[in-house]
């Protein structure tokens, strides 16, 4: 695989091999169906915001999106949601946690990529990024290398989280593309546990 190039704060230049794993059925599937029965309900709560923050005005394919975000570090957000998600984080062996926030992007005409980014570009070097499919559609994740990951439900992609990524609209069927990003870091030997509360005082329901 192509290396990738980070410029650090300081000027320097970082050259990595970036690994890309997809993990097809990821989690148990009577516990993603509830993931996603959750996500998917009229009471889950949404607001509205940007896909990109230079999206042209007017571009309404690039500027909307519907998000939920779950939890912040820095901000000390959690939803509601949030605490459903620690079984998924004991089977990614996640230690700490960034940001997870979930996308929605409606049907369109034509398959629209909005451009590559990072999602939380003042991580640590060394955190990765994982997205997690929550419906099938023929929309996609499309790497600077070139390289596509499907949206396929129950589908894990992971990568460093400073390698530059885009998403996608879809045109089938599906009324949406529905995604969970996860912005985090990863347990090695026996500390597999998280290093947040799960009763922390939240800010946002």
């Amino acid at each position: 695989m192509t290396n990738a190039k980070l410029t650090l704060t300081d000027g320097s230049e970082v050259v990595f091999k970036p690994t890309i794993t997809v993990q097809d059925n990821f989690l148990d599937e009577d516990y993603f169906k509830h993931l996603q029965s959750l996500v998917f309900s009229k009471e889950f709560p949404w607001s509205m915001g940007s896909v990109l923050d230079n999206a042209p005005i007017g571009d309404i394919a690039n500027e909307v999106q519907f998000v939920h975000l779950a939890y912040h570090d820095r901000a000390r957000i959690m939803s509601d949601f949030f605490p459903n998600l620690q079984s998924m984080f004991q089977t990614m062996s996640l230690f700490s946690c960034s940001k997870v926030k979930l996308n929605v992007l409606q049907r369109q005409e034509k398959i629209i990529e909005h451009g590559f980014h990072v999602d939380f570009p003042e991580a640590p070097l060394g955190n990765l990024t994982s997205i997690l499919y929550m419906n099938t559609n023929n929309g996609y994740t499309k790497f600077q290398t070139g390289k596509k990951v499907e949206s396929v439900e129950n589908r894990l992609v992971t990568f460093p989280v400073h390698f530059p990524h885009t998403g996608s609209t879809n045109t089938c069927d599906a009324k949406v593309r529905c995604v969970m990003n996860i912005n985090w870091s990863k347990a090695f030997g026996s500390d597999n546990y998280t290093n947040f509360e799960w009763n922390q005082p939240k800010e946002l329901m």
